[in-house]
Formats: structure tokens, sequence, C-alpha cells
């Protein structure tokens, strides 16, 4: 994004650990593109869902999210042929 002038990149003046991305004019623009392309979409998604079932349904996959943390350094399971089974 940064290559086609989307976002711009620094390195932070309080901390140089920290890469600080912010968008550029035209990815703005472009942002302001793609809400308007995807606007109807959502609209259409959470038509009939009160504001009180969103809000749970918010709730919940921040829950799924955290619980998904904890597997952060899980490692993954083998895959292929498993001798012995």
């Amino acid at each position: 994004m940064a290559g086609v002038g989307y976002i711009a990149i620094s390195e932070s003046s309080r901390d140089a650990r920290v890469t600080e991305v912010s968008l550029t004019i035209l990815g703005e623009e472009k942002l302001v593109e793609a809400r308007a392309v995807t606007a109807p979409v959502y609209a259409g998604i959470i038509n009939g869902v009160s504001a009180k079932d969103f809000n749970r349904l918010i709730t919940i996959l921040d829950r799924f999210y955290d619980n998904l943390t904890a597997f952060e350094n899980v490692p993954a399971p083998r895959r292929g042929n498993n001798a012995g089974t």
C-alpha cells in the first residue's frame, strides 16, 4: 500500500521501535471509494438486527478472539501420515 501511495510509513520520533502508519490523501480518497462500495452490503447484512443484538455479537466475537490468542504459542498439529495410527 505504501508502494502505490495509499499509506505513509515513518519511524516514531518518540520510540524508534515503533513504526507509524497513516493514510495519505490518496489513501483517504480510496477509503471513501471503498466505503461507498461496501456500505450497501453492510446495510444489507445488518438489516433487521437490533443494536442490542449487534453489540452482543461483537461481545461474543471479542470473546472468541480472546480465546484464540491463548493458542498463539501452541504448536500446530503435524500434518501427513502418522505412523502407528
